[in-house]
């Protein structure tokens, strides 16, 4: 399920900081929380699970929300 979020989150343009030009100040904010959100649980489902990931380049370009 996750999975499915994660890519519903990928084409509505979430993992793009170029996307989040186009927003208020405030909404981009939440996106970069969102994704990073999701971002952080799979790695951390995946963990879980004993799933040995491969250090690819990342597929976003999504700045650290701030605190």
């Amino acid at each position: 399920m996750l999975g499915v979020v994660m890519r519903i989150a990928h084409r509505m343009g979430i993992h793009s900081e170029s996307a989040c030009v186009k927003r208020t100040a405030f909404e981009a904010e939440m996106r970069r929380r969102l994704w990073w959100s999701l971002k952080l649980f799979d790695t951390r489902i995946g963990e879980m699970a004993d799933y040995n990931t491969v250090a690819l380049a990342p597929a976003w370009e999504c700045r650290i929300p701030l605190t």
